[in-house]
């Protein structure tokens, strides 16, 4: 797409067969030097700038949640904001997730920022590039071209994009290839012939397997292990890139896989382009160069079984823990950024991190949600050590945003805040 966008190929031979030859009309421009932007660098971004860099491009990728070392082993440059994607690059093409966070992503005010004649391809999600704002960058001359293989709404015969003749359009072809499709069909039979071998197939659906005895004590626990994986990502302030998971209790004498799996299922669910799950998680996270350990201590010392997993942050250790309470197994966090605390987890919660028994600290936190109009319904302070910030977890019932949230920060003096969605 990338290159028949740069050298008008479709619309050159629509003409030919038209009966024109206008050969001065559809001359193009040259990928070899050129700047290639990635935007989301999961496996299909990667496989893109891996034969980008054999054409001679410069690639430059944006990746909040690929740690710079990962860019670092691949040989990538990295850019620090996606704002350096839009200043510096020819060619920008998007590899994102579809999700809140990404419709519209790249909209008038991204494309007000890339260079005069950039290219500009979407073969990911409809959607993730705003096409009205597309439409007035190709009008304006800002976009010299575009390729696109994905629509908000499939499948389409009408779209806003279709009356350019600037823009190469196809019926999303991504994986429609032979080989694909022999590819899949291989796969499958690898794992059903590993499977019926009694060995470890790492791909299968229900795999690792867990059955029996083993089965009543692990599943329970799927779900707490997920929640602190979205926890420790959104808590920390740079990406992950390893963590070591403890498990305490009955649940250390197994084989917790699958409970690492959905550990690393809510580190990376709506980081990456499509769905997570535990036949891909594995193979998505070492794309990532995210390493995990496990860490079994058979011998419980306050819970019956307790799950922590814990980071680097920086310089300081990120730890997050979690059980369940009853015999329905109601998921509770017990630990946060290293402090015991006691919480049932909620679609939207806030962490905040205060200086040591200041009184009158909460008031003034319940003062500033109730002015948003943002009613707490859980609230638990951890006992600080010395020397240490004091923790409050609370569950709120409406989403708060970065900016409300910094004004709490403000009014009641604290050391910082996070807001986690569950």
């Amino acid at each position: 797409m990338m290159l028949a966008c740069a050298r008008n190929i479709p619309q050159a031979h629509m003409a030919l067969k038209e009966g024109r030859w206008d050969r001065s009309k559809y001359g193009g421009v040259e990928i070899a030097g050129k700047t290639l932007g990635i935007i989301g660098l999961g496996r299909i971004g990667f496989l893109v700038a891996e034969r980008a860099s054999g054409l001679k491009m410069r690639v430059l990728a944006f990746d909040p949640y690929v740690p710079a070392e990962r860019f670092h082993e691949l040989g990538l440059e990295r850019a620090e904001k996606v704002d350096a994607i839009y200043r510096e690059a020819d060619f920008i093409t998007v590899h994102l997730p579809k999700n809140a966070d990404t419709l519209g992503f790249v909209d008038d005010k991204a494309f007000a920022q890339m260079k005069d004649g950039v290219r500009v391809i979407n073969v990911a999600r409809g959607g993730i590039i705003d096409e009205e704002a597309l439409a007035r960058a190709i009008e304006s001359g800002k976009v010299a071209a575009a390729a696109v293989d994905v629509y908000p709404s499939e499948p389409t015969t009408d779209d806003i994009l279709f009356k350019y003749d600037q823009v190469v359009n196809t019926p999303h072809l991504g994986a429609s290839t032979k080989e694909a499709q022999l590819r899949a069909g291989t796969q499958v039979a690898e794992q059903v012939a590993l499977a019926l071998k009694g060995q470890f197939a790492p791909n299968a659906v229900n795999v690792p397997l867990v059955v029996g005895e083993e089965a009543d004590e692990l599943m329970p626990y799927l779900e707490v292990c997920k929640i602190l994986g979205k926890m420790l990502v959104q808590l920390a302030d740079g990406p992950v890139d390893a963590c070591e998971i403890t498990y305490e209790g009955v649940i250390g004498r197994y084989d917790t896989r699958i409970l690492t799996l959905s550990v690393l299922q809510g580190m990376l669910a709506d980081k990456v382009e499509g769905e997570v799950n535990f036949v891909n998680v594995p193979h998505i996270a070492e794309e990532r160069g995210i390493s995990v350990k496990e860490v079994k201590q058979p011998a419980a010392v306050d819970f019956l079984n307790l799950i922590t997993v814990t980071a680097r942050d920086g310089g300081a250790k990120l730890a997050v823990a979690g059980t369940t309470l009853g015999p329905r197994h109601q998921p509770r966090i017990v630990t946060v950024y290293g402090q015991a605390i006691d919480l049932e987890p909620v679609e939207h919660m806030v962490f905040v991190r205060a200086k040591a028994q200041v009184p009158g600290t909460f008031g003034k936190i319940g003062g500033k949600m109730g002015e948003f109009g943002i009613n707490i319904s859980q609230v638990s302070v951890g006992r600080a050590k010395k020397g240490q910030p004091e923790i409050m977890g609370l569950a709120i019932d409406a989403p708060i945003g970065k900016e409300k949230l910094a004004q709490v920060v403000d009014a009641a003096g604290l050391t910082d805040a996070k807001l986690v969605n569950l």
